[in-house]
Formats: C-alpha cells, structure tokens, sequence
C-alpha cells in the first residue's frame, strides 16, 4: 500500500516536473521575441508629443515626498487620473537621477514583457476549458503563439515605445493579472482558489484603474467569459442557476463599483483638460460613423499592420455618411449577424467578438476626445482576444487526428514562426519611426500628407533647431489645413516675431490664446510669448494684463507668479512684486529662485532682515546657486543694522561664489570687495575692485562699471559699503 503511494506520488511529481518544463519553453521564447522585437527602443529619445510637456517640463512628479504623492493621487495633468503611472515614473527618476528616456523607455519595455507572460498564463487557463480535447503541450504552445502575437505586434509600438503611453504597459499588465487570478478561482480543477482568485482580482483591477481608466469595463469582460469559455450558467439546475446568476451579478457589482468610481474620475480629468468635444463640434452622428470605422480599423490594422502613424488625424469635413463611415457600419453588422447564427459552431469567436467591442468601446468616439480619427494604442488590450483565438485555433489544429489535421501539424510550426518574424521585424521597423522628434512627425507626412497637426508638431521641432524660417512655413501650411488648431498658431505667431514680423506674430499668438479659451483652456506658452512681444515693444500696460491671466488660469502656478513678480518688480512696482514672490514660495516652499528674488526685493525695499532669512532660505534650497550666496554676502557686508552685519561670514561666502563661478560672476567678485572691505582688508578691496574693472573677459553693463568705479573710491577712502 504504501509503496503504491509512493509511486503515485512520484508519477504525479514526474507530471509536474514535465508540466513545469513544458511551460517554461513556450515561455522563454515569448520572452525572447518581445527582448528582440523592442530591443531597439533604448536609443530612442522623447518626442515633442506629450513627452517633453509630461515628463522634460513638469517636476511635480519627480519624488516620493508626502507633496509629490499628494499630487499624483490628486491631479487630472494632461487629462488622465493616473496616481500608479506618475508614481513609476518618480521610481524612474529616483532610480536614474532624473529624467532619462533610457530609465522609461526600459521600464515601459520591461513592464511590456511582463504583461505578455501574465498573458500568456491567462491563454493557458482559457484554452484548457475552450479546447478541452487538446494535449497539454499544444495548449501550452497555443497559448505561447498568443502571447507572442499580442507581445510582437506592430500596433503595440506606440504604447511601448511612446514614454508618456506608460499608463497603458502598467494599467495593461495589472489588468492581465485580474483575469489571470479569476481565472484561477474559476477554471474547472482550480474552483478551491475562488475566494483567494476573487480578491486578489479585486485587487490588480483597482490597480490597473489607477494606472488608468480604460480598463473599467472588465466587468462585461468577465461576464462574457462566464458565458464562454467558463459556462458557468449551465453548470446546475434551473432553480440554482437562477441563484448561480444572481451571485455571478453581485460578484460583477464588486468589478463595477471601481470601474464607476474611476469612468467618473476620467470624465473630470478630461473635461478639466478641455479635451472632450462638445457635440456642436463633434455631431453624435459623426461619432458612431467614426465608432463603426474605428472597430474595423484596428482588425484590419491586427491583420496587416502597414502605414502605422502616431496620429489619424479627424479628416477635416468629415460626414456620418462617408462612405468608409457607411461601408464599415455594415461590415460590423454582417459580421455581428454572422457570428451570433453561428453561435454554437464558433462560440469562440462569438465570444472574442464580443470581447473586443466592448474592450474597444471606451475609445471609438463616442466620448471624443483629442484630434484622433483612431489610435494605433488603443487596440493594446482590445486586440487580446484575437491573440488568445488564434491560440485557440493552433491548439485545435494540433488535437486534431484525420489526416488533414496531421497534415497542418507539419506546416503549422513553420507558418506560426514565419508570421512572428515578420512581426518582429516589422515592430523594430516601427519603433525607429519613434526614435525623435523629427523622424516621428517626418514619417507622419510621408504616409498620411493630410495630418495637419504633423506639420504643427514638425515646425515647433525647426522652431527649437532656430530655423524659424521653416518654422514659420510648416505652421502656415498647418493653419491651411487646421484653422481652429492653436498649437500651429502659436507656433506660426513665435516664428513671425523671430523673423521680425511682429504685427504678424502678434495676431498669431492673440488667435491662439482665443481658440484654447474657446475650448476652456489657456494656452500660457503663447500668453508668455505675446507678454515678451508687447514688454519689448514697451506697451507694459498690455504686457501687465497679459502676466496677469498666466495667475489668473492657475492661481496655484507657483512659475507663473514668479514670472509676475519679475515684471513688476522690473516696472518699479516692488511692493506688490514682493506680495507675488511671497505667494509663490506659498505655494511652493522649495522655488529656491522665487527666495533669492524676494531676497533681493526686500534689501531694495530696506528690509535686511526678513531679506536675509529669504536668501538663507534660497541657499539651503540650492548650496550651488552662486548668486544666491553672492547676494547674501552683499548684504551681510552692507546692512546698516549693526547685528545683521557679519563681514567675516560675507567673506566666506563671496569667496565661494567668486571660485565656484571661475571668476565670472560679476556680484560674487563685487560682494567679495565688499566683503573685504566690511572686515576692514580695504586693501584687499581695493585689488578685487580695481582687477574687476581692469579684466576685459567679463562682461559688465555701463551702469554697473559706474557702480564699482563708485565702491572702489570708497575703498581709497577706507569706507565700507552701506546700504
């Protein structure tokens, strides 16, 4: 007896050894297709298409401090509530000591591979129940061909290789876990694992919802999948399978409480953003036109995936009509029709079908929001269920025993590794199409001449290159295509001023700032912009006004108050340039520049104390600024208050300066005289004043030779400098 329990154990050990072994193949090939396929993503830099906005220009995200955490879970930036994304991308930072597209173009391929194995195991649990008669070894290599199909495909490029789309690689992989682990609770020989699958279910789809929001609809995923492959309304009687429905219902209120949480939380930030389009705008005809065209669209796209581009512009005078529009709308209805008479024979693809329109529903247009048409990141979890078909289809063929079964059996390994190379070689392909700025938007116009928001998005690349001659080109040919987009505006008004044109550039930039208001929004680059034009053409009270709406679009922009208080400050008006620069250290207790210029304002305004503890406070925000110390030593030097004065710390800290900015720093050399001169060396002084004025390497105003001309008598006379 014993012996034979023993041996049963050792078969049933041997068995999971060779289960073991036999995932672990499939495994490691998935791997090594999606290592080869995205390998070529690390020499990528970030593009100028929401990357520099997200990650390059905004820092309230770089750090894991109570203040940064409170933003992330806070914020709809860039019209998404996405609290995990932000957070990984601090982990990126803090891991690679800032920003570095390498550090996100590595985590998002990484993240990538790790959702394509959890795919890959969730393929594993749905064909062991869809194609029950198969071989353990074929489910698992079905199973593998779907996760390589869905991991190596082109379309996924843009989600992978695009760094501001990390919310669709992490919301992806914890999405895939939720499946995997109700699964796990309701696969046939795994039911014991229910409670534990449920929860922990639970628990990866609130997760991927803050990563974000399109995966909501898991629910009616889940529900289809109970209906097949899971079957699990006909496990039982009548009478009970009215009470299975009624539990299956309330574990699905479970998904749904979540989901509705976060859909609302999506609307807020999209509104808050003025991404979503008014109906006026966007008629809700044209939208299910748009919708019936954007599901075929990505099914044709997963079959030949060619002439990918990072935007499908809304064709300007689109009608609900069009006949890609009308033709599209009945393909969707055929092959709905088709599939449900079919039902019983295919329900796999009934199934998959259904999967895939509500999977895709969230992002066909019904809720527009943004220039796209369709978007090759869309299809990242809707086009899952055609991968796991595809499985399905391999793992069928391979159970299969007449002859022409046997027959396909022999061509099926080379037809499966054939389609992945291409596939492959196709995605690297595409990922060089993301590699800059310039070769994104290039390529753009090379396969769709009509994106007019290519040609925008090109021209603010010239712009930053300083050719604003084509700048100013592109932009034009932009607003001819697009009159109502104000990034081209902006750019074509920038451009304009560059070359001279000033009236021009100033309609340009006023156009734009009309338009981004028109869609609730404000547009503070071309505010700046036009604010610079009108301070340079000295109509300051134009220019004012302007400074002013940057505050009033965001009273808690702490840069913007900066930018107000600099103006003003410039304009003489000091007393209430001092009230904005308080406010901005308010609002944000660590803008080192924000102190050194309240520093600075209040010894003008004859207030050494409260100007001292603002530059102590800039300094040890920032050791290295060189001004910061340099302008703190003045004062310590020059203060008419005798218990303020500390001439021995002034020289320490001018000394500092004057070496940490090899000498050309013209306030650090002249603090350093004063300095000097506080201690009473005012031959010492005397040299540092006289070898100022004398160096013809350093750059000085007329006004301010003046002013050292001026301390260097006093020197001469053994007077110290007093303020």
């Amino acid at each position: 007896m014993n012996d034979r329990l023993k041996l049963e154990g050792a078969n049933r050990g041997a068995e999971g050894v060779d289960e073991i072994r036999s995932l672990f193949v499939p495994c490691l090939v998935v791997w090594a297709a999606t290592i080869v396929a995205f390998a070529p993503v690390v020499y990528n830099e970030l593009v100028n298409w929401d990357d520099l906005q997200t990650l390059v220009d905004n820092d309230r995200y770089r750090g894991l401090s109570v203040e940064h955490l409170g933003w992330m879970f806070t914020t709809s930036y860039g019209g998404h509530y996405q609290p995990l994304s932000w957070l990984s991308y601090a982990f990126d930072t803090v891991i690679w000591g800032g920003v570095s597209a390498l550090g996100f173009h590595l985590t998002n391929v990484f993240l990538h591979l790790l959702t394509a194995t959890g795919f890959f195991g969730v393929s594993v649990l749905l064909l062991r129940v869809a194609v029950p008669n198969g071989s353990m070894v074929a489910r698992y290599f079905g199973a593998g061909l779907a996760a390589v199909l869905f991991a190596v495909h082109p379309l996924r490029v843009e989600s992978v290789a695009w760094a501001t789309e990390r919310r669709d690689v992490l919301s992806g992989l914890f999405l895939v876990l939720s499946v995997l682990f109700y699964l796990r609770g309701n696969c046939g020989g795994l039911a014991k694992y229910r409670g534990v699958g449920l929860v922990s279910s639970l628990f990866f789809f609130v997760l991927s919802l803050l990563s974000k929001a399109s995966g909501f609809v898991l629910p009616l995923v889940l529900l289809l999948i109970d209906i097949y492959p899971l079957r699990r309304f006909s496990r039982v009687g009548d009478e009970g399978r009215r009470e299975s429905l009624a539990a299956i219902l309330v574990e699905k209120a479970l998904y749904a409480i979540p989901a509705g949480i976060v859909a609302m939380l999506a609307v807020w930030a999209q509104s808050g953003a003025g991404a979503l389009w008014s109906f006026s705008a966007h008629p809700l005809s044209l939208r299910i036109g748009q919708a019936f065209y954007g599901i075929l669209f990505y099914l044709g796209k997963t079959v030949w995936p060619t002439g990918l581009v990072p935007l499908y512009e809304q064709p300007p005078g689109a009608m609900a009509m069009d006949t890609s529009y009308v033709a599209s709308a009945a393909a969707v209805v055929g092959i709905t029709v088709l599939l449900v008479a079919f039902r019983k024979r295919w329900p796999a693809l009934l199934c998959g079908w259904g999967c895939y329109l509500v999977l895709i529903g969230p992002v066909l247009g019904i809720a527009q929001s943004g220039p796209q048409l369709v978007a090759d990141r869309y299809s990242y979890l809707s086009c899952m269920p055609w991968a796991i078909i595809a499985g399905g289809v391999y793992t069928s063929i391979w159970a299969t025993k007449n002859a022409v079964g046997r027959l396909l059996r022999v061509m099926l390994p080379t037809i499966c590794v054939g389609v992945a190379i291409a596939l492959v070689v196709a995605t690297r392909a595409q990922i060089s199409v993301w590699k800059d700025s310039r070769t994104l938007w290039t390529t753009t116009i090379q396969r769709r001449p009509e994106t007019g928001l290519a040609y925008a998005n090109l021209a603010a690349v010239d712009l930053q290159e300083g050719d604003f001659a084509a700048a100013q080109n592109r932009a034009a040919f932009a607003v001819s295509i697009l009159p109502g987009n104000r990034l081209a505006h902006r750019i074509l008004g920038v451009a304009a001023v560059e070359q001279g044109e000033v009236e021009l550039g100033e309609a340009h930039l006023r156009r734009s700032l009309k338009i981004s208001a028109e869609l609730g929004v404000f547009d503070s680059v071309a505010a700046m912009r036009l604010a610079e034009l009108l301070s340079g053409l000295d109509r300051n009270d134009e220019a004012e006004e302007v400074y002013r709406s940057l505050i009033a679009s965001s009273t808690s922009a702490s840069h913007w108050h900066f930018v107000l208080g600099s103006f003003l400050a410039s304009r003489g008006k000091l007393a209430e340039a001092r009230g904005v620069f308080e406010r901005a250290v308010v609002l944000n207790p660590s803008f080192s520049d924000a102190y050194l210029r309240l520093g600075v304002l209040l010894r003008m305004l004859g207030e050494p104390e409260g100007a001292i503890a603002a530059l102590e406070k800039c300094n040890s925000l920032d050791p290295g600024d060189v001004t910061g110390r340099a302008e703190l030593a003045w004062i310590l030097s020059t203060t008419r208050v005798t218990g303020l004065r500390d001439g021995a710390r002034a020289v320490g800290l001018a000394e500092s300066a004057v070496r940490d900015s090899g000498g050309g720093s013209v306030r650090a050399r002249e603090a350093h005289g004063a300095a000097l001169a506080a201690t009473g060396a005012f031959s010492a002084a005397i040299e540092t004043a006289r070898a100022l004025l004398e160096e013809t390497g350093v750059e000085m105003s007329e006004a301010k030779r003046v002013q050292v001309y001026d301390q260097l008598a006093r020197y001469r006379e053994n007077i110290a400098i007093r303020e």
